[in-house]
């Protein structure tokens, strides 16, 4: 049997997708083409517009996106002048313009350099400080009298659109456009496989949504009913496990194991 695996990710997602989408087409008009499609998918700034990890909220994340997709340039002192009047999907050809982001993270506040009179824990709280400030200066990026608050407009629109119709302050957990995908795959008569990566600890928020998807619970896709697509946790969840010499993973379980624990499914 023949693989082809994609990882859908947050710099990726758009290339893949058109990719996939040129699979499917092929797929949907022979019969000949015999393999089964991998999916790794990972959850934060992906499906999730979230990250608990992080300690961002929905409304970080997409004012970091709406930060990513602005382009200026940075002036004599030091500071970041905005030139586009839209969000860019794909970088402008200009070397001179970088976006908001890449300016906070690596003009404005860079990771200060490692040094040998510096110890880890020393290194670690300075990088940790580092790591605030960012993410304060793109919290507030598009805030009344903040250097993206011509983007407002923008940053409220995404929000909109992940709103749970009904439940003020409520968002999506997982992003439409994951399961428009899930709905034309099942429209084709390609065999594919999903995998969904993270960091963090929001595999049981994941779950939900998905499940409560095949269900027909989803208000928007009330019609749907792939049962074979549902999570069922900690079984279907896995997590690695290194010994400083081999890599395990570790099936069944939504904790990283910290020894090799008696009556672990361990795979080598």
């Amino acid at each position: 049997m023949r693989f082809c695996c994609f990882h859908i990710g947050t710099f990726h997602c758009i290339a893949a997708a058109l990719l996939l989408y040129a699979i499917l087409s092929l797929q949907h008009r022979s019969s000949t083409m015999d393999f089964t499609l991998v999916l790794h998918v990972d959850i934060n700034r992906t499906l999730l517009m979230s990250d608990k990890a992080g300690r961002k909220t929905t409304e970080d994340i997409i004012s970091e996106t709406v930060a990513s997709c602005v382009y200026g340039r940075v002036d004599a002192n030091g500071i970041w002048v905005a030139v586009s009047h839209e969000p860019f999907s794909t970088p402008p050809d200009e070397e001179s313009l970088v976006d908001f982001k890449h300016y906070i993270d690596s003009i404005r506040f860079p990771y200060p350099p490692l040094s040998e009179s510096v110890n880890k824990e020393e290194q670690r709280e300075k990088n940790y400080a580092v790591k605030e400030r960012r993410k304060a200066a793109l919290k507030t990026f598009t805030s009344p009298g903040f250097p993206g608050e011509q983007y407002r407009d923008t940053y409220s629109r995404l929000l909109d659109t992940l709103r749970v119709q009904g439940r003020p302050g409520e968002y999506r957990t997982i992003v439409n456009s994951f399961f428009h995908l899930l709905v034309r795959l099942e429209s084709t008569n390609v065999r594919y496989r999903l995998i969904f990566r993270t960091f963090g600890t929001d595999l049981d928020e994941v779950a939900v949504a998905m499940n409560e998807f095949c269900d027909g619970l989803n208000p928007d896709f009330p019609e749907v009913n792939l049962p074979h697509l549902k999570l069922h946790l900690p079984r279907d969840a896995g997590a690695f496990f290194r010994d400083g010499t081999n890599q395990y993973l570790v099936l069944g379980t939504l904790q990283k194991p910290v020894t090799m624990a008696t009556g672990a499914s361990f795979c080598k």
